[in-house]
């Protein structure tokens, strides 16, 4: 079941008045004419290019990560994963400048471009009448599946970063706010959450960054390895009384993408250990996504620099200090 009667609508907004740099204007016209299907091919190939044969500091991180998390294959094995995660992050850059095209658009047309599988998970989750916290991981064509989607569910909101550079940001941010995706600051943003979820909103939140202990974070195994993680979906749903459900996205053999909703969670109990544990076993389910299709995954982002052992957050940190909580996730 799609939620159309509570489609919050796309904002009338001309691409060519979206700010941004010229060049980038520029591409997002050009995209603007072609499938998804052309964008992601044309994308994947430049991205397998860059991977080939442009020395960027970056892929010493890519390296570092697929030694430490895949110790046991070979480094030919660990670059065809670097090479495809390389191709999947340029097929997903080039949707997204492509995504203007889904203003003209027939709610039809977009619904066909994202497959969801075992949608009745999130039906029955959302039919508690409390909102759902939808978990998930920077994988497949992450951006597209949001802006895809947003008319498919009673209103979408999603936690996201800041580009550093500034007039990317302000064309990434403006882009996906016009089609009907309600943007929210990672710092300061709970009690706006907490009232989507009350409303019977979907809020998404990406579990695979980095978020420092110092900052409201927990030290979780993840990939054998200790990695700094944030509590916000947790913590979020708990205060929220509402459910987690954990979201999947993957990029078929075809380049289509699909959106496997798991059986929800029930919200955890105001206590620490138990918010830590289930933040554990959703970081392992993450870690299994990515192992099925590990060439999907942002293997770019440094997800283990300067890891903390121990977790040594106060109750009052996560409690009192609410921007701390949803602290710097996002996208």
């Amino acid at each position: 079941m799609d939620h159309g009667a509570n489609l919050t609508p796309p904002l009338d907004v001309d691409n060519r008045a979206i700010p941004g740099p010229w060049w980038l204007r520029v591409l997002a016209r050009w995209a603007e004419g072609r499938t998804f299907c052309t964008l992601a091919r044309f994308g994947g190939r430049l991205g397998g290019w860059v991977h080939d044969f442009v020395p960027i500091r970056r892929y010493t991180v890519v390296r570092r990560n697929l030694r430490d998390s895949y110790p046991g294959i070979s480094s030919d094995d660990r670059n065809v994963i670097a090479r495809g995660a390389y191709v999947s992050l340029g097929a997903g850059v080039f949707e997204t400048l492509g995504v203007a095209s889904l203003r003209a658009m027939t709610p039809a047309e977009a619904t066909a471009l994202v497959t969801f599988e075992h949608r009745e998970h999130l039906d029955a989750a959302l039919a508690l009448g409390r909102g759902v916290v939808l978990v998930t991981a920077h994988l497949a064509g992450f951006d597209l599946i949001a802006c895809a989607s947003a008319h498919r569910l009673p209103a979408l909101h999603v936690v996201t970063r800041h580009l550093h550079a500034r007039g990317l940001d302000a064309w990434w941010q403006t882009t996906r706010a016009s089609l009907g995706v309600h943007l929210h600051d990672p710092v300061g943003s709970m009690t706006a959450l907490l009232a989507a979820l009350r409303a019977g909103g979907c809020v998404a939140m990406m579990l695979d960054q980095r978020v420092y202990v110092r900052d409201g974070g927990v030290t979780v195994d993840f990939f054998g390895r200790g990695a700094e993680t944030s509590l916000a979906p947790v913590v979020l749903a708990a205060r929220a009384h509402c459910p987690l459900v954990p979201t999947r996205f993957v990029r078929d053999a075809d380049g289509r993408n699909r959106v496997v909703f798991e059986a929800p969670i029930a919200p955890p109990p105001g206590r620490r250990d138990a918010w830590i544990a289930l933040t554990q076993s959703l970081t392992a389910r993450v870690e299994a996504w990515i192992r099925a299709a590990p060439e999907q995954w942002l293997w770019l982002h440094d997800r283990w620099r300067r890891s903390t052992v121990g977790n040594t957050v106060s109750i009052r940190t996560l409690r009192g200090r609410s921007a701390r909580a949803i602290n710097r996730l996002g996208r």
